[in-house]
């Protein structure tokens, strides 16, 4: 009896000890598990989280990632998914949130997530909401733009990605909207979240937000809004958008807001984002002609409502031959560069907001 028992519990101790599923893709390839003990789908690398508790722990290896479409409670211990490929069939966030799903995300440890060029490092879609809390941190950075020459006859191109928003607007050679840059509900309760946005090379296209919408183009003639909401409640927020190359109407991104739009474009694309913030600590920042909070490069502000919280907003500014330029820059809180301001209000917390540059 007492040699049963104590093989009972060797089989107790190995099964602890056993890790959770691995998608076989590499040779550290993530750790991901149901806190049910059920079984999680994964094929070609993409787990799919279906609803239920998860936790993702470990290192990706080449295309995995992590999609995400029911009402899931994930946990990122200790999470590492970095895309850099440059295979256009695999372009792809790290983590996405597919329009209907309802995601709180819980932060242990230090997490880093980057998404592949045009794509948002943690993109939520239209129509989904996420949540993120906890007491550990998240890194999230945002493709690069990105053009696909391979079939000459029907180039592909995309703007660069968010940080934790939407992906960058994605056009064919006749400049048909083959994806919108726009997102969802993103809020965040706690942890330290850093989230960069993408950054942009030509000029027809604009770089990602650090929050919120990824880049547009002066190329987007169908339904050109930026669309989506940002609450910021608590935690340590850093937000920066994606930078621009040194010319002219470069698109480069807000800190939250949108992402750049770039081109010939003297009339600012139209903004319908709200960002509220109403408790943590925020500091925000344009790059290229954004604005720290709202607008991108030839954007409108949106709607952005302040009611609590330590809030630091810095709009971007244009370099010319490495020389912060006199002629264009974002607004701390407001539009990017040549964009108006929709709406601001301020009724509390503790805001500096302010332009290097002209606004």
């Amino acid at each position: 009896m007492r040699r049963i028992l104590w093989l009972a519990l060797a089989l107790c101790l190995l099964s602890a000890l056993l890790p959770a599923a691995v998608c076989a893709s590499g040779s550290a390839a993530l750790q991901v598990a149901r806190e049910d003990g059920g079984a999680v789908s994964c094929a070609d690398g993409v787990w799919l989280l279906e609803d239920g508790g998860y936790t993702v722990r470990g290192t990706a290896q080449d295309f995995e990632r992590v999609r995400i479409t029911g009402d899931v409670t994930l946990t990122l211990d200790g999470t590492t998914i970095l895309h850099t490929t440059t295979e256009a069939a695999r372009f792809a966030p790290a983590v996405e949130v597919e329009a209907g799903g309802r995601v709180t995300l819980i932060l242990s440890g230090e997490n880093s997530l980057a998404g592949s060029p045009g794509h948002a490092g943690l993109y939520v879609a239209e129509g989904a909401s996420l949540t993120i809390c906890g007491d550990g941190s998240l890194t999230a950075v945002g493709g690069a733009y990105y053009l696909d020459q391979s079939d000459r006859a029907n180039p592909v191109s995309c703007a660069a990605g968010a940080g934790i928003g939407g992906n960058g607007l994605t056009a064919d050679r006749t400049g048909a909207k083959l994806e919108r840059p726009n997102f969802g509900t993103i809020r965040i309760e706690g942890g330290t979240v850093r989230a960069v946005g993408g950054a942009n090379t030509q000029i027809n296209y604009g770089a990602g937000a650090g929050i919120g919408a990824g880049g547009g183009s002066s190329m987007w003639s169908l339904d050109p809004v930026f669309t989506g909401r940002v609450e910021l409640a608590g935690g340590t927020v850093t937000a920066v958008g994606g930078d621009g190359d040194s010319f002219s109407l470069t698109g480069g991104g807000a800190g939250i807001g949108t992402g750049g739009v770039t081109g010939n474009i003297w009339a600012p694309f139209p903004n319908e984002i709200c960002v509220s913030i109403s408790g943590g600590t925020v500091d925000a920042a344009g790059t290229a002609d954004g604005a720290g909070i709202g607008g991108g490069a030839n954007v409108n502000g949106g709607v952005i409502e302040i009611t609590g919280g330590s809030v630091t907003a810095t709009g971007g500014c244009e370099l010319e031959d490495g020389v912060q330029s006199d002629s264009f820059g974002g607004a701390g809180i407001g539009g990017g560069d040549n964009g108006g301001v929709t709406s601001v209000t301020i009724t509390g917390g503790r805001v500096l907001a302010r332009a290097i540059g002209a606004a």
